[in-house]
């Protein structure tokens, strides 16, 4: 299962914290992965790793190394590289190989997509491209005012449709 928002601030990491607990808690083996996320520079240039897979790596105590949990940290070096067509290939690969192993000591693993869905899309890295990747289900997590979130859903699955990925369904967070 991919959890994923059309706009930042949606409460994906809170609803992926709760799910992951909940299965847990219910016996499950549960893993997190982030394919694709934001380095932090510290002011003394230090690169920190991404906030989320910290927080989950301590939170289900995690046992492998953060480059396999979260494997391509966003930069701007990054973007321009994965303009070409073949560093792009090789980004895909890599995160579906990654994927796959880390899958395998888990008997679910809840992934985390991007800020937005539509975040990447130039480069073909959106949440939905994604998850049709990793051969995922996305959950649309969606919050905002009453009057635009029908517009929003119903947006939401057309992008998910134009991209032929796998809707679980849409859970609403956050709203008035």
């Amino acid at each position: 299962l991919i959890i994923t928002s059309p706009r930042r601030f949606s409460g994906k990491t809170a609803v992926i914290v709760g799910l992951s607990l909940l299965l847990k808690k219910a016996g499950h083996n549960v893993g997190y992965f982030k394919p694709i996320g934001r380095k932090k520079e510290t002011s003394t240039g230090k690169i920190l790793q991404d906030s989320d897979t910290i927080l989950m790596k301590t939170l289900l105590d995690l046992k492998e190394p953060n480059e396999d949990i979260c494997p391509v940290l966003l930069s701007r070096e990054f973007i321009l590289q994965v303009l070409s067509k073949e560093k792009r290939k090789e980004t895909i690969q890599k995160i579906v190989d990654t994927f796959k192993r880390l899958s395998a000591n888990y008997d679910i693993i809840i992934i985390e997509g991007q800020q937005r869905n539509q975040d990447m899309a130039v480069l073909g890295l959106c949440n939905p491209v994604l998850g049709k990747f990793l051969q995922a289900k996305s959950l649309v997590i969606t919050n905002g005012e009453e009057y635009s979130l029908l517009d929003d859903i119903f947006l939401q699955k057309e992008y998910f449709n134009l991209n032929k990925a796998e809707l679980a369904g849409i859970l609403f967070n956050n709203v008035s």
